[in-house]
């Protein structure tokens, strides 16, 4: 649901006619799916996909609102047992972020592909909800 919410949905429908039309009566690799659904897309869907298909584990993304038009936000590794947590957080996720501001209907849509990043929103000085409609693989915490 994750990646259907980033590249909309009717890309996405787009795509898995493209891809099942073409491999209907043969093999096909994980990256086949890939391919169809950028070219849908326009979106690089094997960069954003790799980690989330290939890792253990998912990202917590912590967010701390900076002003009232811009936001840090900040992911680590998140593993169910806490050993090695820190050690082997060398992962980068590229996470479709969902994100909605008090008072507004609207999502703004970011890709987190870093560490970090901070992000320019629009002036607001509600509270702000990351991982709007709860689409996304990935924990949320906020300061």
């Amino acid at each position: 649901r994750m990646l259907s919410d980033w590249i909309g949905r009717d890309a996405f429908d787009a795509g898995l006619v493209a891809y099942l039309t073409k491999h209907k009566y043969g093999n096909a690799v994980t990256e086949d799916l890939w391919v169809a659904l950028a070219d849908a897309s326009g979106q690089p869907v094997h960069t954003v996909m790799k980690n989330w298909i290939t890792v253990t584990g998912y990202p917590v993304v912590f967010v701390e609102k900076i002003n009232d038009e811009k936001i840090r936000v900040t992911q680590k590794r998140y593993l169910s047992s806490a050993g090695g947590m820190e050690m082997e957080d060398d992962t980068i996720w590229h996470i479709p972020l969902r994100l909605q501001l008090e008072g507004s209907d609207e999502v703004i849509v970011k890709l987190l592909d870093s560490r970090q990043a901070e992000f320019v929103l629009p002036p607001h000085s509600g509270w702000i909800k990351l991982n709007a409609g709860q689409a996304g693989f990935y924990r949320v915490g906020y300061s």
